[in-house]
């Protein structure tokens, strides 16, 4: 098989075409079925949401998001409790400050109120919602990759897109989006910056930290690094298109620049090995290891790097720490701590995790761990739960989206930070779906 396109709409849409057109995907059936929940969750404030694509790459038809509650003891409930239509959803992100769920689709974003675990349209009108405040304006061509929504050093948000570019039917270039949130969560029609480089390919992932947005550009084998200003603003000014159907474009604010950066005429550039995932550990309002650490997955190489930054932070030559030889990793994950990384390995069947040092903030290769393979099971996302259960213990979940299961399964997160072996529960199957990403959000008890 020749090199895919390194993203999700690369290698899912050639995997995911054999999975429907030769052997045809399992109904959800696997060597071990999890359990479902022992008791009703009713009255639980804890919710998991399954991005359930059909045909996350190119399909225009079909497609849902579902919200599903989860149990005092982390049991999710097998049917879901909201489903909403949205076309083929990629990713999803939940706002870190407010009760707000963003799904990115074929050529937008969409955003949800979920302050009750439902599904509501940021609208209020129960629908999904085609234009601004509860989406951002359709832009043909976009093909979005990957989503992140950062707290930014004035107290506003931004919600920052990869944009892959591409697609058909419009030749849109690559770059990422900024889009300046409202009070409440709001999204605007078109984002007011953007970064990307002369020559950029295609965006397929996006991260921030404090001082910066990464995006990985894997067919050009590179990171680009945009300074981010205070507001959340990237270098450059994005143009604002006529909607279809309308005779002049809407107005979007002038982004104000901040003290804190000032925008350089070109993004830092930094070689990696066709990246594809990438996290950073020290984001604003988690815990870090010292030093900051960026991890990237080397899609070239079928492993994941760690790099350690600088106080500047800028990224060293090569990694100063690898993981062993695996495969595609769809989705990387830090815990909470920065203590562990957690990646799903999508080709292999099965989530694999490594310590990271505190002391260096390296991965330590040596300490992977793996959970039960299921080469049918195509893992595509992560989230994590940090709840206390019905005894009163702390509890750790993570929760994967299984594209080949068309379910969402939890794995039990064990004392020294690895994941047991196999799932202990795990939604029902939804036939004829995809799950493309996982999300969780924890509500404030009434």
């Amino acid at each position: 098989m020749s090199l895919p396109r390194l993203r999700t709409s690369g290698l899912l849409l050639c995997l995911l075409s054999a999975c429907l057109g030769i052997w045809g995907c399992p109904d959800g059936q696997s060597s071990f079925i999890p359990p479902q929940p022992t008791a009703p969750p009713s009255g639980s404030n804890i919710y998991v949401y399954s991005a359930e694509a059909t045909n996350p790459d190119v399909g225009t038809l079909g497609g849902a998001v579902s919200a599903y509650r989860v149990g005092a003891d982390g049991f999710l409930e097998g049917d879901p409790i909201s489903t909403v239509e949205v076309v083929n959803p990629r990713r999803l992100a939940v706002h870190p400050d407010l009760n707000v769920l963003y799904v990115a689709t074929l050529n937008q974003v969409i955003a949800f109120d979920i302050s009750t675990g439902f599904l509501v349209s940021m609208c209020g009108d129960g629908g999904a919602g085609l234009a601004p405040p509860c989406a951002t304006n359709p832009s043909l061509g976009s093909d979005p990759t990957d989503i992140a929504v950062a707290r930014n050093a004035d107290g506003s948000h931004t919600l920052y897109l990869a944009e892959g570019g591409g697609s058909t039917p419009v030749n849109v270039l690559s770059r990422i989006a900024a889009f300046p949130l409202g009070p409440n969560g709001e999204l605007p029609g078109f984002p007011t910056s953007q970064g990307r480089a002369f020559d950029t390919a295609s965006y397929f992932s996006v991260a921030t930290s404090p001082l910066f947005v990464w995006a990985a550009d894997a067919p050009i084998q590179r990171i680009n690094r945009f300074p981010r200003e205070d507001d959340g603003s990237l270098p450059y000014e994005a143009p604002t298109p006529t909607p279809i159907n309308q005779q002049s474009p809407t107005p979007s604010p002038t982004p104000t620049p901040g003290p804190t950066v000032t925008p350089t005429p070109s993004p830092v550039l930094y070689l990696v090995n066709f990246p594809g995932r990438i996290a950073i550990s020290g984001i604003p309002g988690a815990p870090a290891p010292t030093p900051q650490t960026f991890f990237a997955v080397e899609q070239g190489a079928n492993r994941i790097g760690s790099w350690v930054l600088d106080s500047f932070e800028n990224l060293p030559f090569s990694p100063t720490a690898e993981t062993g030889l695996v495969g595609f990793y769809n989705a990387i994950l830090l815990s909470p701590d920065a203590s562990h990384l957690y990646a799903a390995a999508f080709q292999v069947g099965r989530i694999d995790d490594w310590l990271i040092d505190a002391t260096t903030g390296n991965l330590v290769a040596s300490s992977q761990n793996s959970t039960f393979e299921n080469a049918a099971a195509y893992p595509t996302g992560l989230a994590w739960l940090t709840f206390t259960n019905s005894s009163g213990q702390t509890q750790n979940v993570l929760y994967g989206s299984f594209g080949g299961l068309a379910r969402i399964d939890g794995y039990q997160v064990l004392e020294n930070g690895a994941l047991d072996s196999r799932p202990f529960t795990s939604t029902t199957p939804r036939d004829s779906t995809f799950p493309a990403d996982v999300a969780v959000k924890v509500l404030p008890v009434p």
